[in-house]
């Protein structure tokens, strides 16, 4: 359309009479009537604002001039009660401006283009999370009917795959061994090893430091440690002993034995311990027991050697006492004082026993060239004398016993004279008609040393010894027959790399057992290592 501009004449205003106008704070965003009450006032100026134009189109042109509009041509306004009417309208040409608010109108825009999209997403975000757990929950379960066994096993037959294999079935009238694991890095070799059958597996004493002794127990095929046990002592540790105790709900104990002594645990007869000292042996049950000491045996030897100690004739009385009043004018001459040294302690017996079955203990005992072995029953009386076991010219090892068809069965080590290499021995003492204990055959097995020994279930035998050269010694079982035959080939069952000995064994009624040895190292200590054997019961 087109246009004509209208003609403008200039209106011929004439200055109005003012009058002081109220004066009111400018409005600020967060501040309260106390923030407004205590903010300085300043003029209110002009309260007039044009509104803001924005430019035409190209092809428009304005129709009217916003050049100068008077405050005649100006809708009404509505002031507020508390603000005077009486206003001063100046031409519009000029708006009075607040900076301090204008910076915060911006700010607040800021704000709320960073803030406004950021609580959308979260918002957007946890409507998502909320309709998945809505969704899941809501989910149709699976009918029981659904579970069809063809599905079933399609779905679970990868777990079949990694199910644990079977023990492996040991040979007839043989044994399998298992895998050897270390149970202590550091022990004494003096004391020696000890392993009991448990209810749930087997134990293993053993001493752990020169004044502390260490039980520990283990279970399963693997030989899982279940318990540990540590006991001090302010004296040297010289024998470490398992206590199973009696019930099921009795925990591992460890008893201290000096090395003339040995305790005896034989089932639920109340514990002994049999000492040998001062010329003979004896059997000192526990407190508890409520039993009296027993005598046992006289030590063979003392009662011939104080036998021999006869009174000296008159002429030999009178050379002993001429050689010692020349001896006594000799040191007087001199001035020299000779102390009297004492004599030397007697060397400790050496002794090893094992519980019988039905109580009772089978004890042995060493002497230079000679064994003395005797048997126990329940009432801690002897079952006859002891039964002597002479090697004659040959050097003996320590003895290990084991109880076995009503008596029992002993083996050691043995080095004959002139020799360089030990033997392994072994005999059995049963008793006779009349409860009297006899000697049995005595085989010689092979060569070895530190012999153990421990009975099977069908009447067989356990034997694990060392054998090999002198610093590259190993570990291995054997099964000896009713005849002390042995019974297929020797089983290695300590590692290769070690230099292994002095093996302790004991056989659980299944036929499962546990070979429990050291692995030397330079000096009085090494490592302890046990091995499972699986054997063939044969029941």
């Amino acid at each position: 359309l087109a246009t004509e501009p209208l003609a403008t004449e200039p209106l011929a205003t004439e200055p109005l009479a003012t009058e002081p106008l109220a004066t009111i704070p400018p409005p600020s965003i967060g501040d309260g009537d106390d923030a407004r009450a205590s903010r300085p006032t300043e003029p209110l100026g002009v309260l007039l604002r044009p509104p803001p134009t924005e430019p035409p189109p190209p092809s428009v042109e304005p129709l009217v001039e916003p050049a100068r509009l008077a405050s005649s041509e100006l809708p009404p306004r509505t002031e507020p009660p508390h603000v005077s009417t009486a206003l001063s309208v100046t031409p519009a040409t000029h708006v009075a401006r607040d900076p301090a608010g204008d910076a915060r109108a911006e700010r607040r825009r800021r704000l709320r283009r960073v803030v406004v999209p950021l609580i959308a997403s979260h918002a957007a975000l946890a409507a998502v999370v909320v309709g998945l757990f809505v969704g899941v929950g809501r989910a149709p379960k699976a009918e029981a009917a659904s579970r069809e066994p063809r599905m079933v096993v399609d779905e679970r037959s990868p777990l079949a795959s990694v199910a644990v294999d079977p023990a492996p079935v040991p040979p007839l009238g043989g044994c399998l061994t298992g895998e050897p694991r270390t149970l202590a890095r550091r022990a004494q070799l003096g004391p020696g090893l000890d392993v009991a059958v448990l209810e749930t597996g087997f134990a293993v004493g053993l001493a752990s430091g020169v004044t502390e002794a260490l039980g520990v127990r283990v279970e399963g095929s693997g030989l899982r440690v279940a318990e540990t046990i540590r006991v001090r002592t302010p004296l040297t540790v010289r024998r470490v002993t398992i206590d199973p105790g009696r019930d099921d709900d009795e925990a591992l104990d460890l008893r201290l034995d000096a090395e003339d002594a040995r305790t005896v645990f034989a089932g639920d007869n109340p514990a002994f311990r049999v000492v040998a000292r001062g010329g003979g042996v004896m059997a000192i049950p526990d407190e508890k027991s409520g039993m009296r000491p027993r005598f046992l045996w006289p030590l063979p030897g003392v009662r011939r050697a104080a036998e021999k100690e006869k009174t000296p004739s008159r002429p030999q009385a009178q050379k002993a006492s001429l050689h010692a009043k020349t001896a006594a004018r000799t040191a007087q001459r001199a001035r020299v004082t000779q102390p009297a040294r004492p004599a030397p302690p007697p060397a400790p017996e050496i002794v090893r026993v094992a519980p019988r079955d039905e109580g009772g203990a089978i004890v042995a005992i060493r002497r230079p060239a000679t064994l003395f072995v005797g048997l126990v029953d329940a009432s801690l009386t002897p079952a006859g004398p002891l039964v002597t076991i002479f090697r004659k010219g040959a050097t003996l090892g320590a003895p290990a016993v084991a109880q076995w068809h009503g008596g029992g069965v002993v083996a050691w080590a043995e080095r004959p004279y002139g020799e360089r290499e030990f033997d392994i021995v072994v005999a059995s003492v049963t008793p006779d008609e009349n409860g009297v204990p006899v000697l049995g055959p005595v085989r010689v097995i092979g060569k070895g040393m530190s012999p153990t020994i421990a009975a099977m279930p069908d009447g067989d035998l356990l034997l694990a010894y060392a054998d090999g050269a002198a610093g590259a010694h190993r570990v291995v079982a054997r099964r000896l027959t009713a005849d002390l035959e042995p019974r297929g080939e020797p089983l290695v069952v300590s590692p290769e790399s070690v230099n292994a000995g002095q093996p302790v064994v004991a056989v659980r009624a299944d036929g499962r057992a546990l070979v429990a040895f050291f692995a030397a190292d330079r000096g009085p200590s090494g490592s302890v290592h046990v091995t499972p054997l699986a054997c063939d019961p044969g029941l």
